[in-house]
């Protein structure tokens, strides 16, 4: 998770929450949680998961996302699958 130091984040950038170099995970939003989970399990299993926490969809810092996808060479996105 990102640390609340009680400065204003920046909303037109991306966090990377976890290193990886197997796998890109992009999600936002409440799949957070779920995902840095699910990069722990995948850990045990000898896979090195980069989670990726996108702060806003509009404008999407597609630099920082596709930076990930080039060093892992794989990309899965989890969302709650709502309609936007």
């Amino acid at each position: 998770m990102v640390n609340d130091d009680g400065k204003a984040l920046e909303l037109d950038r991306c966090f990377v929450l976890r290193e990886g170099h197997d796998l890109t995970i992009v999600t936002w939003g409440a799949m957070t949680k779920e995902t840095l989970e699910a990069a722990d399990k995948l850990y045990q299993e000898g896979v090195s998961a980069e989670v990726i926490d996108v702060a806003t969809l509009k404008p999407i810092d597609l630099p920082t996302i596709l930076s990930s996808v080039e060093k892992t060479g794989r990309c899965v996105i989890v969302h709650e699958a709502a309609r936007s």
